[in-house]
């Protein structure tokens, strides 16, 4: 849910009101609304998710057993003023000019998770793992949209194969063969998942909630990566600072233009701007060696749910795609 410029504190109602290049910008973004500048390019989105909070089914799985909280949680009144899992992290990846963001962020959080924790090397394949997405939706092998909570129930009910069983290929490639199946090989490889995941829902600035910020340094200074689902409505053009809340010509956050997924890996707070650092899938040429830094206000605004994964499987039944 949206909060509004009180609730942002001094750091929003500080903010000018639009100057004239902040005019020009609303305008260039505006125009191209179902695209995120990168590099002086507009590369596609996602579409925007049916819900911006997790479904009655999913808000269940949330509340049952919400990670760190409720008595469970570990003292997150002494967590250390930065986290950076980032070194930590399998190489940055490039989803190109298909709306696969979920498959890199979800993957993202399962090699990493395979390597810190299982001393396992694996590189798995997000074409596979869209394929699994699309059929679990009833879509095209060719569409890519999908709510970000959702590959967490998928990737724990089948796996998905190495990269190079089922290498990804940018939209031109893979629209001419839609309709072909994964290999053999591949479907006989896909064996890897999640053995236990906790979802997050959008509940506000307090409890187990994705906008609240004090929650996701606990569970990052806990250990965790955070696959993290979140509007789009950044408006930097320049992809190398900090991605604030950015104004229309009316004073109010920009609306959101499409949806995201990336994975938080770390914070840093001791800042003028406080931002989690967060693993992209745009190459990693893009901004921070491919990593972005979000500020603690634009997730506070813009944050729709995630998961974190407790255990990395390697034995997911194998079934057909």
């Amino acid at each position: 849910m949206a909060i509004s410029m009180t609730e942002f504190g001094d750091s929003i109602s500080r903010k000018s009101r639009a100057t004239e290049e902040d005019l020009s910008l609303y305008k260039i973004l505006h125009e191209n609304r179902n695209a995120i500048r990168v590099d002086g390019l507009f590369v596609p989105l996602i579409p925007l998710d049916e819900e911006d909070h997790l479904d009655e089914d999913e808000k269940e799985v949330a509340r049952a057993q919400p990670p760190h909280w409720a008595g469970n949680a570990p003292d997150c009144e002494a967590t250390p003023p930065s986290v950076d899992h980032s070194e930590l992290q399998t190489p940055v990846r490039d989803q190109k000019d298909r709306g696969t963001c979920v498959c890199f962020a979800s993957l993202a959080c399962l090699e990493a998770l395979a390597k810190n924790a299982e001393n396992l090397e694996v590189d798995l394949s997000e074409q596979f793992a869209n394929r699994l997405f699309m059929k679990f939706s009833g879509k095209d092998q060719c569409a890519d949209g999908l709510k970000t909570t959702l590959a967490a129930k998928y990737l724990s009910e089948r796996g998905v194969c190495k990269e190079d069983l089922d290498p990804y290929e940018d939209l031109q490639a893979v629209t001419r063969h839609c309709s072909d199946q994964p290999s053999q090989a591949a479907q006989d490889g896909a064996v890897y998942g999640i053995g236990d995941y906790s979802l997050i829902d959008g509940l506000g600035l307090l409890g187990p909630s994705i906008n609240n910020t004090d929650y996701l340094e606990c569970l990052l200074s806990g250990g965790h990566d955070i696959v993290f689902g979140t509007h789009v409505a950044w408006g930097l053009p320049d992809a190398n600072g900090v991605h604030d809340v950015k104004l229309d010509t009316f004073g109010n956050p920009l609306a959101s233009r499409g949806g995201h997924a990336m994975l938080i890996v770390g914070y840093e707070r001791n800042v003028q701007t406080p931002y989690f650092i967060v693993k992209n899938s745009w190459g990693p040429d893009f901004a921070h060696r491919g990593y972005m830094h979000l500020s603690y206000d634009y997730v506070r605004q813009y944050g729709k749910y995630g998961y974190i994964v407790h255990q990395f499987r390697t034995d997911i039944p194998v079934v057909e795609v």
